[in-house]
């Protein structure tokens, strides 16, 4: 990948992209796709060194390549530029692969190897990184023939089964950094007439401990209360 940090943070939002490609190996060839790119996530555009992406993809691009129907992605990266940088990483895909032991409805998640070239100026620098990529909510949705609800439901009218999963699943990861009353890294979808949380984002808990973590001293978490 090849990009500025810079103009990501500053210049891109959830409607304004930059334009760009990734280049990929598949059976020992290389191969280019043309892809737009936006910085997500209030708190690492301000705080991180890299920031994470959303990859958008469009169909007539994706179409016969490896990431075929992927019309978006989300693209997790280390925040910082540190030593221990792609540890934190290592240990968020293993929090995804938890839960998809605990729940059967989440985010799947692929680990990638990353050579970013990352453009200053007349210059670049070159980073290795480890990546995430997580699945489009309408992939999730395609899934399990569901729709994705676009508002907040109080918990105690959500899935009964599914909420207490994932409840005892932040808790065991030590994770306040959530709400699934005001899906803040979570997102509801209808199911078989049931409302279903899925959790993403794992980055900020005790179990992945970075250096970076701040806890809030008025925790979000709505099922606390009830």
């Amino acid at each position: 990948m090849s990009y500025s940090n810079n103009e990501l943070r500053k210049n891109t939002n959830d409607s304004t992209y930059i334009k760009s490609t990734i280049s990929y190996k598949e059976d020992d060839t290389w191969k280019k796709i043309d892809v737009e790119l936006s910085a997500r996530g209030n708190f690492r555009r301000e705080r991180c060194f890299f920031v994470p992406v959303k990859v958008k993809i469009k169909k007539s691009k994706s179409k016969g390549t490896l990431f075929k129907n992927q019309k978006k992605l989300k693209l997790v990266v280390p925040c910082l530029n540190s030593k221990d940088m792609n540890d934190n990483v290592l240990k968020e895909f293993i929090a995804y692969k938890f839960y998809e032991n605990i729940s059967k409805y989440n985010f799947k998640t692929r680990l990638v190897q990353i050579s970013l070239s990352e453009i200053k100026g007349k210059s670049k620098k070159e980073h290795t990184l480890k990546g995430l990529l997580i699945e489009d909510d309408k992939n999730v949705a395609d899934r399990f023939k569901a729709r994705v609800v676009g508002r907040s439901i109080h918990p105690l009218k959500q899935d009964d089964i599914t909420s207490i999963q994932n409840a005892f699943f932040q808790y065991m990861i030590g994770n306040v950094d959530f709400s699934i009353a005001k899906l803040h890294n979570a997102k509801l979808f209808y199911i078989d007439k049931k409302i279903i949380p899925v959790p993403y984002d794992f980055d900020m808990n005790g179990f992945v401990d970075p250096s970076y973590e701040t806890v809030s001293s008025r925790p979000k978490n709505s099922f606390l209360k009830h």
